[in-house]
């Protein structure tokens, strides 16, 4: 029997790319090393899951987030990318190493079941045609490691 995907280890060091919309960066980057987690809020209605993005991982409140129930495709970008593609918004993240990519990508598509994902699914080798609630096991349903932790590394850290 599978057991149900544990988002709660779903978190780590990842690059976020910054929106095509900031017309003047004033030399800055175009990406910000962010700590990604997964977590529930309370909706109006019921608790919903998100992928809230700080500027450290000690920070309680996010600099954004965006609600996984509402992706509607999970695009694999290489080398080591994914956008999650909303009506209302483009979330372009980057990954450090190919099984930090893998482990994103199986918990988000475990995590959005609306979501289509025809580019993604021959990097983690699981069905195309899968269908919600399926509970089949993929290779990493044992205790998925997280991302990167090492705050000492984080330059955009105060940003």
């Amino acid at each position: 029997m599978a057991m149900p995907f544990e988002f709660e280890h779903l978190e780590g060091w990842l690059i976020k790319k910054h929106s095509t919309e900031r017309k003047i960066n004033f030399g800055r980057s175009t990406e910000s090393r962010r700590w990604f987690k997964v977590t529930e809020v309370n909706g109006a209605d019921a608790t919903e899951l998100i992928l809230g993005y700080y500027a450290s991982q000690k920070v309680k409140e996010a600099k954004g987030f965006i609600y996984l129930q509402d992706v509607e495709e999970i695009e694999s970008v290489e080398p080591l990318g994914f956008v999650l593609h909303t009506h209302a918004r483009d979330l372009s993240i980057s990954c450090f190493t190919k099984p930090e990519l893998r482990m994103w990508l199986e918990g988000l598509v475990k995590l959005c079941p609306k979501a289509k994902i025809d580019n993604v699914t021959e990097k983690i080798n699981i069905p195309a045609n899968r269908v919600k609630g399926d509970d089949k096991p993929l290779e990493s349903d044992s205790k998925p490691s997280v991302g990167r932790n090492d705050e000492t590394k984080c330059a955009d850290e105060g940003k």
